[in-house]
């Protein structure tokens, strides 16, 4: 009889125990008798996340989504967040996939465009070659030492007066096409001279080439072209009366003073050599 009401009387500190503490269960006499350990083994929130059977298992997470360890809870949302981006990228896949075959479609055409440029570019020189000789040797040589100079290009636009050619336009095969120049720029005249420029969109329009009109300035302020010789020349000849006319050119800042072989190309130069760039 003693023994059972010692018993009894650990059972109820238990239970009282237990609900002061928060313990979890049924703690009634009948389930704690019922039990392998009696009272001994009371379980507490989080405790059995403590067991190495819980640390072996990985820590999967109870029904509430809690009581997996940090590092599993953050690769559970990482993958739950790829899932989501996954079921909803259908459409912007199919956009980002007609986005880069629209980027590469474009590429190829402006590949071709400088291609074909280049070619029709060279293609007309081909009847000019053999009417050059060692004269152009000086412009050639200025035109190397520029480029190898240059470090700035900026687009500007210089009054006409303001612009001189290494030479003049005489041989035959680039006097044809002067003349051609020339005509297309009287079409467009009185448009040209009251906008007071011709403008890089109207140059690759009516009298095109390869590169834009390229300069380099001098030290006494004079902007000397080494590329592009024949088109000034047919704007000077269709617009000589209007010097104050601005032609929007390429101006190549070079890190040294390079007059003096602009000077020597110049004087070297054939008064006849007849390029037509």
């Amino acid at each position: 009889m003693m023994a059972m009401s010692r018993r009894r009387l650990l059972l109820a500190i238990a239970a009282a125990a237990a609900l002061a503490g928060g313990v979890t269960g049924d703690w009634s006499p009948s389930a704690l008798a019922a039990r392998p350990g009696g009272a001994s083994e009371p379980s507490r929130p989080g405790r059995d996340r403590d067991t190495p059977a819980h640390r072996e298992s990985g820590g999967a997470p109870d029904a509430a989504g809690k009581g997996a360890p940090r590092g599993q809870q953050d690769r559970d949302a990482q993958s739950l967040g790829a899932e989501r981006t996954t079921s909803g990228s259908g459409a912007d896949g199919s956009e980002a996939k007609q986005g880069k075959v629209a980027r590469s479609a474009r590429a190829v055409r402006n590949a071709t465009s400088k291609v074909t440029s280049t070619v029709r570019h060279y293609g007309g020189k081909v009847g000019e070659i053999r009417y050059l000789d060692r004269r152009a040797v000086p412009a050639t040589k200025l035109r190397l030492e520029i480029m190898a100079s240059t470090r700035e290009r900026v687009m500007r636009a210089i009054p006409l007066r303001d612009l001189e050619m290494i030479h003049t336009v005489t041989r035959d095969p680039a006097v044809e096409k002067l003349d051609r120049r020339v005509e297309a720029l009287g079409g467009e005249a009185d448009a040209i001279r009251a906008k007071g420029v011709v403008d890089a969109a109207t140059q690759e329009r009516l009298i095109p080439s390869k590169n834009p009109i390229r300069v380099i300035k001098t030290r006494e302020g004079k902007f000397v072209v080494f590329d592009g010789n024949g088109r000034l020349e047919a704007i000077k000849r269709a617009f000589g009366d209007n010097p104050e006319l601005r032609v929007e050119v390429q101006e190549h800042v070079t890190r040294r003073d390079l007059s003096d072989s602009v000077r020597r190309a110049q004087a070297g130069s054939a008064a006849d050599e007849g390029s037509s760039e």
